[in-house]
Formats: C-alpha cells, structure tokens, sequence
C-alpha cells in the first residue's frame, strides 16, 4: 500500500462565516433514526449502528435543515444516515476498488430513485432508498422528486468513475475533477432537501435558473474542496486519488503542502464568488419577476443553503469524522469493522 506524506501539513485555519443552528427535533429522531437503521437493515449489526451514533448522523442532518419540521426531520435523518453509509462502502471499503461489484449495484440504485422495480435479490441498502424516496414523494411535488432523482443518480453514476479511479490509480485532471466532484459529493441535491422547509420552497423558474445553478455550484464547490483537505489524513490511508489536493499536485507538481495552499485558495474563491451572488440575488429576484411572496421565498431558501453549510462544516467538527482516531487503514481483501457486506449477490 502506498501512504502519502500527510503528516506533518499545515492547514488553514479558515471557517466560513455562515449561519449554524440546529433543529429543536434532533433528539427525538436520533432513537427514531437508529431503530429505521436497524429495521430497514441499514445497520444490521451493533458496530455499524455504533460507527453511526459516533458519527452523529442524525446532528448531522439537523445541523443541516434546522427550521423544517418533525416529519422533515424523519426523511432527512434517513438520507442522512444512507448517504454516510454508501459512501463508505465506497471511500472507506473493498467496493471502491471493485469495479465490477460497483457496475453490478449502480442500476439498482437508479431504479429506486425514480421508482421502478427492483430485483428480488437487490442489497437491502438500496431498498432504503426506495422508502426514502416514497417519503420524498408524499410531501414534495413531481417536478421537485424529479430534480432530485437526477441529481443522485449523477451521483450513483460518478461512483462508477471514482471507483474506476482508485482500482487503477489513475488520476484525473483538475477540470476533470472538477466536473466530477461536483456530483461525487452529492451536495446539489442536499441543498434541494432545504426546500422541505415548506417557506423555502422556490418558483421553478427561479431554481432552474442559470444564476441559481451557478450559486449551488460555487457552493457544492466550496464544501467538496474543503472537505478534501479536511480529509486528506484519512485519504492517506485508504490509497486515495479523488481528492483535489492529489489532484492539484499530480497536475502541477510542488509538495503537498503547496497542492494544499492551492486548494484553499480555490475555495476562497468560491467563498468571495458566493458573498457576490448573495449581493446580487434581490435583481435577479427582480429579474424573473418575482412576486413580493415568491422574492421572500428565494431570500428563505439563499439563507438556508448559507446556514447548511455553515451547519455542515459544524457537524464535521463535532463529530471529528477526518480526525485521526475515526481513521482505519484500508487493507485490500478486508473492510474495516464498521462497514457491513452490503453487497452479496451474484456478480459482487
């Protein structure tokens, strides 16, 4: 196994302005949570349902959508504790260096996003998909669960790239990875899920909006490369090439410490790019022809996606989920305690 030199790295010492608060539910959905873990088969064992509490899924969620209500709260602790899940699969375990068993389970989760049929042996994982969407589908309009299905199956398909990535140790640009990581974080359709704030719920016209994809994007940026130096310990161990900071080095040479610099400045950027757009968004509200109510909306959902944000990067460092005590060295052959087989069926 090779170990990058990430020790020994100064790093920035930087966290964004935005708002943090946390949903007054957080509590009473965090035993909701894990018995839905345990009985949706999610978590199947006590040190997977243990590695989740550690974690602090649930805080997770409400740190990132605290003004929506109890119902909400149930759905987004749900997604929260399957999104953390399959990422692990994939960034911490054997199925981010197998190809054919990601090829083999990707179409599955595609089909429970838009609702088709699943297989009889589909991974129980990817049933909890199906019952989160059915939630989605109970409270939001089709236009809306739409969106969202497309956004995670960009998702579902950029695990196949990342995997393919890491099983050959090969590289990508930096515009490459860009492109990618945009959806390999999943972030677009975590912001979406502000709109279960029902004051949050913006005119499509507005979302679907140039101005407004280039926001999500500068924001999706912001915390996906700000997790990758975060991360860059725990990345270390698990023979990662998906990170920017590698990226950035692979591409342009100089020490890691230099590729980490690089990327913080990348992020500022997007910081200033954000705190641009916040300035603009009462013309572009003008722009579209907004009524006061709907003007009021967009404002309510700017607002939440700052203060998801700003909770996201809260959530990461009460959890301490990059520091070095939640970090297991991968080993080729064998997953780390914590992660179950979710993956059993033949051509896995």
């Amino acid at each position: 196994m090779r170990v990058y030199p990430a020790e020994g790295l100064e790093f920035p010492d930087w966290t964004p302005p935005y708002p943090v608060a946390i949903n007054p539910h957080v509590e009473q959905c965090k035993k909701y949570s894990e018995e839905w873990a345990l009985r949706a088969g999610l978590s199947t064992t006590q040190t997977a349902l243990e590695r989740g509490k550690i974690c602090m899924y649930t805080e997770c969620a409400a740190w990132l959508y605290p003004t929506i209500s109890l119902e909400g709260m149930k759905i987004a602790s749900k997604w929260s504790w399957w999104i953390f899940t399959n990422d692990d699969l994939f960034d911490e375990g054997n199925s981010g260096v197998s190809p054919t068993k990601t090829d083999t389970v990707i179409p599955s989760l595609i089909s429970a996003l838009y609702g088709d049929p699943l297989p009889d042996d589909v991974e129980q994982i990817y049933r909890c998909v199906e019952e989160f969407m059915q939630c989605l589908r109970d409270m939001m309009e089709p236009h809306w669960v739409q969106r969202f299905a497309c956004g995670m199956s960009d998702y579902a398909y950029t695990l196949s790239w990342g995997t393919a990535n890491r099983a050959h140790q090969r590289y990508p640009t930096i515009e490459e990875y860009k492109k990618r990581r945009l959806y390999d974080g999943a972030m677009i359709p975590t912001y979406d899920l502000v709109e279960l704030d029902e004051k949050a719920r913006i005119p499509q016209r507005f979302r679907e909006s140039h101005w407004t994809i280039e926001f999500l994007t500068e924001a999706a940026n912001l915390i996906n490369w700000d997790n990758d130096i975060r991360s860059i310990f725990k990345e270390s161990n698990h023979n990662h090439v998906n990170n920017m900071v590698y990226v950035v080095q692979r591409e342009r040479g100089g020490t890691l410490q230099s590729a980490v610099d690089t990327t913080h400045a990348m992020v500022l950027e997007c910081y200033d790019n954000i705190a641009r757009m916040e300035n603009e968004l009462p013309a572009v509200c003008r722009s579209y022809h907004l009524t006061p109510a709907e003007t009021e909306r967009c404002h309510h959902w700017f607002n939440l996606v700052l203060t998801a944000m700003g909770g996201g990067i809260a959530w990461q460092k009460a959890s301490g989920r990059f520091s070095h005590d939640q970090v297991q060295e991968f080993n080729a052959g064998s997953d780390p305690t914590y992660l179950e087989d979710h993956f059993k069926r033949e051509g896995c």
